[in-house]
This record gives structure tokens, C-alpha cells and sequence, in this order.
């Protein structure tokens, strides 16, 4: 991404270095702010730089590298965990009700318990 100021509101223009050459070339209807590309193997290395004009001059950018890197050959046969069974959702919060009363694990007689009564 650029960004330019200026009285005039400048225009942008984006290009691309090949690998191994020094000159860019503009990319077509590249003139945001932003480029965004889909890239391949064979743009590794490429640069990229944006000029921006008005009616003051221009000025270029500095030169981006992309590094493209070939990604692992098992990623098609990984197994998401995804498959056709339904599984009910099920709340971890939920707990199961019970009808005896929350004291009823204490194994004693509540009057016992307390000799002040």
C-alpha cells in the first residue's frame, strides 16, 4: 500500500520487476492505493513498486520482494475432521438435574450435625 498527499490529488500506478531483470513494466488497471495479486511459483523474487503523479512530479516507491514458497504436497490429503454424521450440540455448562435435595450426599442427620439446635 501507498499513500500520497498533495494539493493535486496524485494518480498511482503499479509495476512489476521480473526476477533476475532491472526494469518494471506498469500492471494493468493496477492504480489504487492497494494491489493485491494472486500469486504462483514463478513470481517468487519478483518486485513490485508503485509511482504516484501530479501535476507537482512524481515519486516512486521503494521496491518490494515476494518471496513465494511451494507449499507441502500432503495439504490436498489432510483430513479436516470434517465428515457427513450429525453430532448433537451439547452445552458443557448443562448439568444434570436431580431430584434428591443438595444436602442429601452429607451420609448424616442434619439434626447431629448441628448440636446448637
Amino acid at each position: 500500500m501507498v499513500v500520497a498527499s498533495g494539493r493535486t490529488l496524485a494518480t498511482i500506478q503499479w509495476y512489476r520487476v521480473p526476477k533476475g531483470s532491472a526494469e518494471g513494466t506498469a500492471i494493468p488497471d493496477a492504480t489504487s492505493a492497494m494491489y493485491t495479486l494472486t500469486t504462483t511459483l514463478e513470481d517468487d523474487g519478483a518486485q513490485f513498486y508503485a509511482v504516484a503523479t501530479n501535476a507537482n512530479g512524481s515519486t516512486t516507491s521503494a521496491r518490494a520482494t515476494l518471496t513465494v514458497t511451494k507449499g507441502s504436497d500432503n495439504l490436498d490429503d489432510y483430513d479436516y475432521g470434517e465428515d457427513d454424521t450429525e453430532q448433537e450440540d451439547e452445552d458443557p455448562w448443562e448439568t444434570e438435574e436431580s431430584d434428591e435435595p443438595e444436602d442429601a450426599d452429607r451420609g448424616g442427620d442434619e439434626e447431629s450435625e448441628n448440636p446448637a439446635k
